[in-house]
């Protein structure tokens, strides 16, 4: 699973929530996509298996190939793509925080209606998404936080 721990929320009246504390299943949001994306194939799949891959909705992957194939287009890209695979109606790109120590540890994205994120739009964001998490550098102190 997947946990919110942080939110900007959009001043557009239709927009999406960003729940702080929300977990969501990896194989369905963009954030799960991109942490498993990180991790070693063998681990991610670990994860997965143990875990199912419930379908959310009709673009929820709900086999191991199709989810595999989607995480290699994942680390090719450098971000992961949400089309509506966990919520009707809303899109998502998500890139990891990588500690070189202990792998993926976090991921940063952008969600918003579907009406609003067309692929030209996900496509920007999704760099985006990336150049932020590469600017995030571990704290000091990151295992006493």
């Amino acid at each position: 699973m997947s946990k919110q721990s942080g939110a900007v929320q959009s001043t557009h009246q239709l927009h999406t929530r960003g729940d702080i504390g929300t977990r969501w299943p990896l194989h369905s949001t963009g954030l799960g996509k991109a942490i498993l994306s990180a991790l070693p194939l063998r681990e991610a799949e670990g994860l997965v298996r143990r875990r199912g891959l419930a379908a959310l909705t009709k673009q929820t992957a709900t086999s191991w190939p199709k989810l595999r194939a989607e995480l290699a287009a994942t680390r090719e890209r450098g971000y992961a793509v949400d089309r509506e695979e966990n919520e009707a109606g809303v899109r998502c790109v998500a890139a990891a925080f990588v500690d070189p120590l202990r792998g993926a540890v976090a991921a940063v994205s952008v969600s918003g209606p579907s009406v609003r994120l067309s692929d030209a739009e996900l496509a920007i964001l999704g760099q985006e998404a990336v150049a932020v998490a590469r600017a995030i550098r571990p704290h000091p102190h990151w295992e006493e936080l």
